[in-house]
């Protein structure tokens, strides 16, 4: 474009020259032309520039900011979320409304990294993920995230969204100078000024951060370990870890997120060994996704569905066992990959690729 610009300095001076030495009937020809010539190019220019997944990304992190968990859903159902980052957020909408192991594969799933994608050194991607680890409880990982992508910034600016987060991240750790510092910068801004000063009776003042229905309850469910060592690559330690850490067995998102992982690894044995967890967290049934795993897991050892211990629901049992009778007669029969039986969790295990989904392919941030 810069060279756009120079041309067009350079050459309107003679077009402006040659229009006064023309009749009046062709000056109007002339800027008819020019006119149609600038709405082709200034479309043409806006079609190249417009870039759908850059929009897609930015689309989803506002209504993540926004918590608008219904609208991601609705989008997602309309258009299918197929980036990891597009896909993290879908299924983080689906954790805030306490659906995500009862509906996570009716949406697209990718592997491991449709719930917490692969670090990248810009300003944009880390920041959905910097909410979902602030929701979990990771609070020092999503301190980090965002931290990341402040620096990422190409004029090297802060941003008011960015130094928000870090400093409810250093008031949960009580790092109460931390976010002093950084709350009398952002006193001088112009949208967060009224936020900052509400966050000063914080500081210090432990009873009322423990009081603070989301500060208190994610001081509680936080990990606190001083050795901890964070690893992309084995997000189910880090979730067992987060459950470890609260005794209470109140971190019911933890716990849905640790069942997907391994339902999205793939990783039957350790599924196995986690799923029975889920008696302390209070759930009112067994969430679908586990029901089916559960009912193909003993269909698949005993040949039968007599004798089975588990609670399920009989829309699951019904669907799961068909979707298991039409793979052992036909794998490639349509009906698997049409709605309901596509959506069933035997679908993504058996038919989505062959191997683990996306472990292997993270990568560090360090």
């Amino acid at each position: 474009m810069q060279w756009v610009v120079m041309a067009a300095f350079a050459f309107i001076p003679f077009i402006a020259d040659f229009l006064s030495a023309v009749k009046l009937q062709r000056v109007l020809l002339v800027q008819g032309i020019q006119v149609a010539i600038l709405l082709i190019l200034g479309y043409l220019l806006i079609c190249y520039s417009y870039n759908p997944l850059i929009y897609t990304i930015i689309d989803y992190d506002c209504l993540v900011r926004n918590h608008q968990w219904q609208k991601i859903l609705d989008k997602a159902q309309g258009q299918n979320a197929n980036t990891p980052l597009a896909v993290s957020c879908v299924n983080y909408a689906l954790a805030m409304t306490g659906q995500l192991d009862d509906h996570l594969f009716e949406y697209y799933q990718n592997g491991a990294e449709g719930l917490f994608p692969s670090f990248a050194r810009d300003m944009t991607s880390p920041v959905p993920t910097s909410d979902i680890f602030y929701s979990l409880g990771m609070i020092n990982d999503a301190e980090r995230y965002a931290f990341e992508a402040q620096e990422a910034i190409p004029n090297y600016r802060k941003s008011g969204r960015l130094m928000q987060r870090i400093i409810q991240c250093e008031i949960i750790n009580g790092n109460y100078k931390v976010a002093a510092k950084y709350l009398r910068m952002l006193k001088k801004s112009l949208f967060y000024h009224s936020w900052a000063d509400r966050q000063m009776q914080f500081l210090g003042n432990e009873r009322a951060v423990n009081a603070d229905p989301e500060y208190g309850r994610l001081r509680d469910l936080r990990i606190k370990h001083t050795d901890y060592l964070f690893s992309d690559r084995e997000m189910d330690q880090m979730l067992g870890l987060l459950m470890i850490d609260n005794k209470k067995y109140n971190n019911k998102m933890a716990y849905e997120y640790l069942i997907a992982y391994e339902l999205l690894q793939k990783d039957m044995r350790h599924f196995m060994e986690y799923y029975p967890l889920g008696k302390y967290f209070r759930f009112d049934h067994i969430p679908y996704c586990i029901q089916q795993v559960l009912i193909g897991l003993w269909v698949q050892e005993h040949g039968t569905l007599q004798g089975m211990p588990y609670s399920v629901d009989q829309q699951n049992l019904g669907e799961t066992t068909t979707f298991m009778q039409t793979y052992v007669n036909n794998p490639n029969n349509p009906s698997l990959r049409q709605p309901p039986l596509c959506y069933n969790a035997w679908h993504y295990i058996l038919m989505v690729g062959n191997k683990k989904q996306g472990k292997q392919n993270m990568r560090e941030i360090y």
